[in-house]
């Protein structure tokens, strides 16, 4: 689309990119060679094509600038280029890392992300064995292969993640490849694909190559699925096809030790970068919107450019609109979402309403013309939840999909949240009402939810502890003044015990 390309020629003269490389309208993670048998009915939609606003928005750019952009090199590089690595899956990180970075700049391609990229996915392949080997162990200790990495059945003799380390090195580096044309990373994945496919099972099965029962080795299925995608070459294809073929074991977890580098907070940015594609999807011939985020798509269907523009404070209200912007006119169904946390949903174009389900999507096929707008109203209404198990006499509250917590940072007359209960289970007794946030907060639109509480360490002291306390998202509890914050309430009718509910 136009945008798109205006941001590719934005940034192409500032970092001397070709036409052919750095294609803002690339795929993630590879450039395929061949097309699947069978389409995907709903394929994720490339980052570039898609502007995201409100609170995810700011999520996206804020790891982008933030975290992705000021990782360190030589961290994520150390256990490759001085084996062994300081811990058995340290190697994960380049992979995950190059993931993420290459989804974040198709989504804002900065010339300085770019040249990390560069910098990082070179340094890794430089790395690379004669063989192909692109983990972090030592020669007699690789792919899981020498005596005593085997799982006997009770217990694994030692812990082995290096198959793991390169199923995220293919990630990483076919996304890499994906978004800059290097060919040089395409052929480092197509040494692994062909180490690993020499090695098992001819060597030794994938299953016993690795930890969590072999669950841990045999996720490589999906990379070289993807290198197959790539190339087209069908020995990729054969070993994607044995691994599930090896058989089955049962799923016993186990206990690889204390993380430096934590493999989640590794992984949030990828999810962050993944976003995008799927807010909105191509759907058969079709579009479908899956959440209601601020967000522009530039899609074709029936062979007619498209824009989408939604406009809301999603997750603030579930009041929105989306304005629907062919070239020409173009007949295509139209799927919204509707949440199953509204009540009383309400879509309408001009004067016509449509009958909208909670837990369905309201599919709308019509022929669009340039400035079609849809209006929807899917209210949201905290709910209380009543803890089970563990939970038991707790409460908890969501308003539509956000859990709410009580922070200190937003009720300072409290000791600490572990000693406050909810004034009833009601929601209408709660008398929940949302306020601006006037303080610390995530996104501009940010709400706070008023409601009934009762401070039980004043009720303890023969005083009233009734009062009105607010409520925030867990999603930035506790992010400010080292405050206090808790999800779980007490119920109504709880008394103030040594054993109650801790604070996180």
């Amino acid at each position: 689309m136009k945008r798109a390309v205006a941001f590719l020629a934005l940034f192409s003269w500032a970092t001397g990119a070709s036409s052919d490389a750095w294609d803002h309208g690339s795929s993630i993670p590879v450039r395929a060679a061949i097309e699947p048998a069978v389409a995907d009915l709903t394929p994720p939609l490339p980052p570039g094509d898609v502007v995201i606003g409100g609170l995810l928005g700011e999520r996206v750019r804020a790891h982008t600038s933030g975290r992705v952009s000021n990782i360190d090199e030589e961290v994520l590089l150390a256990g490759f280029r001085r084996r062994p690595g300081s811990h058995p899956w340290i190697g994960e990180h380049v992979g995950k890392w190059l993931h993420a970075a290459s989804l974040l700049w198709l989504h804002s391609p900065e010339p300085g992300l770019r040249e990390k990229l560069t910098r990082v996915g070179t340094g890794l392949m430089a790395t690379q064995g004669a063989d192909g080997y692109l983990g972090t162990y030592v020669p007699e200790k690789r792919l899981g292969l020498y005596p005593g990495a085997a799982w006997d059945g009770k217990s694994w003799h030692d812990s082995d993640w290096d198959v793991w380390v390169h199923k995220y090195a293919l990630i990483g580096l076919l996304s890499y490849h994906g978004i800059s044309g290097d060919e040089s990373a395409l052929l480092a994945c197509r040494r692994v694909g062909d180490l690993l496919a020499s090695q098992f099972p001819r060597e030794r099965s994938i299953l016993i190559a690795g930890t969590h029962a072999g669950m841990a080795p045999t996720s490589v299925l999906e990379p070289m699925v993807l290198l197959y995608r790539a190339t087209g070459e069908q020995r990729y294809l054969d070993f994607a096809h044995y691994i599930p073929l090896e058989g089955q074991k049962p799923f016993r977890p186990d206990s690889p030790g204390t993380r430096g580098m934590d493999c989640c907070n590794s992984s949030g940015p990828r999810a962050l970068g993944l976003a995008s594609t799927v807010l909105g999807t191509r759907h058969g011939g079709g579009f479908r919107i899956h959440t209601f985020s601020p967000a522009r798509w530039d899609v074709t269907l029936a062979g007619v450019p498209v824009d989408v523009i939604l406009a809301s404070r999603f997750p603030s209200d579930g009041l929105g609109s989306i304005q629907v912007d062919p070239e020409r006119e173009v007949e295509f169904e139209l799927g919204i979402r509707i949440p199953r946390w509204t009540r009383e949903p309400r879509v309408t174009i001009a004067d016509r309403s449509f009958e909208a389900q909670p837990g369905t999507y309201l599919e709308i096929r019509r022929v669009w013309r340039r400035g079609d707008v849809v209006q929807f109203s899917f209210p949201i209404v905290p709910t209380v939840h009543l803890g089970t198990g563990s939970n038991e006499g707790r409460v908890a509250v969501t308003a539509g999909p956000l859990v709410l917590a009580l922070d200190q940072a937003d009720n300072r007359n409290i000791p600490t949240p572990g000693q406050v209960a909810l004034a009833s289970v009601s929601a209408a007794d709660l008398d929940f009402r949302s306020r601006p946030v006037t303080g610390n907060r995530s996104w501009a639109e940010q709400v706070l939810w008023e409601c009934n509480l009762i401070d039980l360490a004043a009720v303890a002291q023969g005083r009233d502890g009734h009062f009105r306390g607010l409520l925030r998202p867990f999603l930035d509890a506790g992010s400010w003044d080292a405050t206090q914050y808790a999800v779980w309430l007490r119920a109504p009718s709880g008394e103030l015990r040594e054993s109650s509910t801790q604070p996180h």
